[in-house]
């Protein structure tokens, strides 16, 4: 979803055919470049910090893009270095609830306990 507003935001910020294949890029390339870390990290810290983290990372980058956007003071290029920023954080979220789903009933009492 995110990498769709940054499209559609793109558009408004310039016509530039190079800027929008970049931003896909930039949304997809935290994917290709961070694929199999995320499960290692997940058997190795604590699930429930790590899905903590990425949620609070991913909180802060959409606050700065929203801020920078509403002050009006977004350009093409500070939204090309926010959009990895955010699938970074969207690539530790996805290997830790992949490690979650493969885990399966052995880790429901760690990740919620009670």
């Amino acid at each position: 979803m995110e990498a769709v507003g940054a499209a559609r935001l793109m558009t408004t910020l310039t016509s530039t055919s190079v800027y929008f294949a970049l931003i896909q890029t930039a949304s997809a390339f935290p994917f290709f470049l961070l694929a199999l870390p995320p499960g290692s990290i997940g058997d190795i810290f604590d699930r429930r910090k790590l899905i903590l983290g990425t949620e609070i990372w991913m909180f802060v980058i959409a606050t700065v893009l929203a801020v920078v956007t509403f002050t009006g003071s977004m350009k093409p290029r500070v939204l090309l270095l926010l959009t990895p920023a955010l699938s970074f954080g969207q690539t530790r979220l996805n290997g830790a609830d992949f490690l979650f789903q493969e885990s399966g009933a052995a880790s429901v009492d760690e990740v919620a306990p009670g």
